[in-house]
């Protein structure tokens, strides 16, 4: 679903203001609201997609195991990593 729905010039736009709301998030949930509810994942989903191939893999492999947890929303680091490796590299950098 990601593919259709995560049209890369528009994350280009949205990873920022995404990034930004789980940092203000993680604040007021002891540093790990985006990672316990599973919103890190599809952070580092959204790098990729923006082309930022090496970037989102160093996110997603800072990804605290919580893989069986329900924050994983049943995703693994196997489909993560496959999903991010599958995006198309690019160099223009993401809105500010």
């Amino acid at each position: 679903m990601s593919e259709r729905r995560d049209d890369p010039e528009w994350t280009k736009v949205l990873y920022p203001v995404y990034a930004d709301a789980c940092e203000d998030a993680n604040e007021g949930q002891g540093g790990r609201f985006c990672e316990d509810n599973g919103w890190s994942i599809v952070q580092a989903g959204l790098l990729a997609e923006t082309g930022q191939i090496e970037e989102a893999l160093d996110l997603a492999a800072n990804i605290p195991d919580i893989w069986k947890s329900d924050g994983a929303c049943g995703n693994s680091m196997t489909n993560t990593i496959w999903f991010i490796a599958t995006r198309k590299p690019g160099d223009v950098a993401v809105a500010e």
